[in-house]
């Protein structure tokens, strides 16, 4: 009873959310506790240990590989004896380490509160008799930024006894993880490069507007969204026939299909910021550099394409979400203390998802996505004379065909199969499945965003429409041209001032950084909150490199890089 009465107590001070929960003796119907020969909860006369509990915790305690900062999930408690001696085995680095212990048994963890002290729950997050549903949404709500990697501890009696549970659950968290990993690698690799690139684009956004230009420009008109799925190839046909009748909205890797057909898009969205994005203008600017296209860009993006489009040109930011954190990349903010008209768009990762969000902001109805395949139908990556369609198409021999490339770039992905439009299953990796998600998400797409019926992966949130309806609808119609509806629509442009001043603004930024950062000692957080912009990049380089002198180093070589390219920049401005 004495032991009962603490464990209350320690449940009241930590974990009062659970206590409504805990059941009476009298309601304990299947589990039953074992003192001997070793200590044991049995649940419908199952052991959640094994015969030696002992030597099992310790072998759980020493399978997790821990540093400062790992998340560990436990997947069941038991009798506590594996956390217990995960606490002991780790010292100091499990009491900072991000404990998650999951239960879905309330009445064996009641039973527990009868025999044996629970303290060792100090500090960790305690998931009892949730829905696995409810642990994969708590999982999303951390910020991938706050742990340093990760270990699962599988109680393996409990995980025979709740295997269906717990395998939901580890195949959810390893789904996000791997989404977030895929994400956290991007943004380390690419956060750099986008501060570069804004740097260097200011100097060609002189002039221009954001794309608040089109906003509801093609109110209750309908739109077409061109996106390089392999489904495209059996959709050009149709947006052919109705190219003159609906505003076409190509993403950059659809331009060259496109064009081969003859059909020039109303608007070009592009969002990369690779100098290989390049490749999606190729024939654009081997002939007059826009087509009579409007080019709908991120602030990004390759300064390669800015630099070349000699058509209108409109500019936007990305809204980056993370689980409940929208926010726009600390450089943008600057920006926009000297010019506050940047429209914002959310971005799922896709160009595909910021082009549906710009169609729906212009106030176009019906959107129609075409090439929307999210996911590789007919064993393709991308639809044929697309970029990167034809990169595999040359470097194709006898001994090594273009099937056999394709074969080899899916095989290297982790695919799975998700429910197709066509009523069947389609292939999907977890890039695609990320995609899926966020659109899924979307519950204002409802009765606003269509998709062709074909090949792809389906979206509860996006209805099909069949393409001979599109072609009864909107085949010969005239439209509009977007440029021209353009001509009266509000927002005020970016002038060469305002480039100037983002520009001085931040070299006398980077040059007090540089002066600061050999005094900031181990405080980044400190140190981003004086320069937000490099808040991003410190962070992640720091959960992938943990040594103070290594942070400190790829920041002053930041510093000194981006110090150069904003004096590049404006040196550009005053020619």
């Amino acid at each position: 009873m004495e032991i009962y009465k603490k464990n209350i107590r320690f449940l009241s001070e930590h974990f009062p959310a659970v206590l409504p929960g805990i059941l009476p003796p009298d309601e304990i119907k299947t589990c039953t506790y074992r003192d001997s020969p070793n200590p044991n909860i049995l649940v419908n006369d199952r052991p959640l240990h094994s015969s030696d509990p002992v030597r099992e915790a310790r072998s759980l305690a020493r399978s997790v590989g821990l540093r400062k900062g790992v998340l560990v999930i436990f997947l069941g408690i038991g009798t506590g004896i594996q956390i217990e001696e995960f606490r002991r085995v780790h010292g100091r680095n499990a009491d900072e380490a991000l404990v998650v212990v999951i239960e879905p048994s309330v009445e064996s963890f009641s039973l527990l509160l009868h025999h044996r002290d629970v303290s060792f729950l100090r500090g960790a997050r305690l998931l009892l008799g949730r829905a696995s549903e409810e642990v994969i949404e708590y999982f999303e709500s951390l910020d991938p930024l706050s742990f340093r990697g990760h270990g699962i501890v599988k109680l393996r009696g409990a995980h025979s006894v709740f295997g269906d549970y717990f395998g939901r659950i580890e195949t959810g968290f390893r789904h996000l993880m791997s989404a977030r990993l895929s994400d956290l690698l991007t943004r380390f690799a690419f956060e750099n490069l986008w501060m570069k690139n804004i740097i260097e684009n200011v100097v060609f956004l002189a002039g221009r507007r954001s794309v608040s230009g089109l906003r509801d420009a093609l109110s209750g008109k309908p739109a077409l969204v061109v996106n390089a799925g392999p489904g495209l190839l059996d959709e050009l046909d149709m947006i052919e026939r109705i190219a003159g009748g609906v505003h076409l909205f190509a993403v950059d890797t659809a331009i060259e299909p496109l064009l081969a057909r003859g059909i020039v898009p109303d608007v070009v969205v592009t969002l990369d910021a690779q100098f290989h994005n390049l490749l999606d203008f190729t024939r654009l600017f081997c002939s007059n550099g826009s087509g009579g296209s409007v080019l709908a860009a991120d602030i990004t993006v390759c300064p390669g394409i800015l630099s070349h489009w000699r058509g209108p040109l409109l500019f936007s930011r990305t809204l980056l979400e993370s689980g409940e954190r929208r926010e726009h990349h600390g450089l943008t903010d600057l920006l926009g203390t000297f010019h506050p008209d940047i429209h914002s768009l959310r971005c799922g990762g896709s160009v595909s998802t910021t082009a549906l969000e710009l169609a729906l902001y212009t106030g176009a109805r019906p959107v129609i996505a075409a090439g929307l395949d999210l996911g590789y139908t007919d064993f393709k990556t991308h639809v044929n004379s697309s970029p990167h369609y034809n990169l595999y198409l040359n470097g194709s021999l006898r001994l090594n065909t273009l099937e056999t490339a394709m074969a080899r770039a899916l095989k290297a992905r982790k695919l799975f199969r998700v429910p197709s439009r066509s009523g069947g299953t389609v292939l999907s990796d977890f890039i695609f499945g990320s995609y899926i998600e966020w659109i899924a998400a979307r519950s204002e797409y409802g009765g606003k965003v269509f998709v062709l019926s074909g090949k792809g992966a389906a979206v509860e949130t996006l209805q099909t429409v069949e393409p001979s309806e599109l072609e009864k609808k909107f085949a010969g119609k005239a439209k509009t041209p977007v440029s021209k509806l353009m001509d009266g629509s509000s927002g005020s442009a970016f002038t060469r001032e305002d480039a100037r001043g983002f520009l001085r603004a931040l070299k006398e930024a980077l040059e007090r950084a540089g002066r600061d950062l050999p005094e900031s000692g181990d405080g980044v957080p400190s140190f981003t909150a004086r320069y937000p912009f490099l808040r991003e990049s410190a962070l992640e380089t720091r959960l992938l490199y943990p040594d103070p002198g290594l942070l400190k180093s790829h920041l002053a070589l930041l510093v000194g890089f981006l110090r150069e390219r904003a004096e590049r920049s404006l040196r550009k401005l005053d020619r």
